[in-house]
């Protein structure tokens, strides 16, 4: 081999990019397995990802249906300010959210 050959082959393998395979965030298998509802809640709004319908609605408590079960708003003067793409906005006086398993339900 001569010695331009073989230094033209030692370039190429330092400029050859190495990639590592990484596994996705956690975040990312749960939505893609369709678990966990995500839930963000400030004071006067909670936003709820994940949600399929509507299963209860009042003043006092708002009931989502997810893939993982119902997902329980409570407080006061709450309702819903925008539905839509699996997301729900309820507004109002947030005390509480939790989680209803679909299991604990049956």
């Amino acid at each position: 081999m001569s010695r331009k050959a073989r230094n033209s082959r030692e370039v190429r393998k330092s400029v050859r990019r190495r990639t590592r395979r990484s596994a996705p965030l956690p975040e990312w298998l749960s939505q893609a397995a369709g678990c966990a509802p995500r839930a963000l809640v400030c004071a006067d709004r909670a936003v709820i990802e994940g949600a399929l319908a509507v299963a209860d609605l009042s003043a006092r408590a708002v009931a989502l249906e997810t893939r993982r079960g119902r997902v329980w708003i409570e407080g006061e003067e709450l309702a819903i300010d925008r539905m839509g793409g699996g997301c729900v906005v309820v507004r109002g006086r947030v005390a509480a959210v939790r989680l209803e398993e679909a299991d604990a339900r049956a």
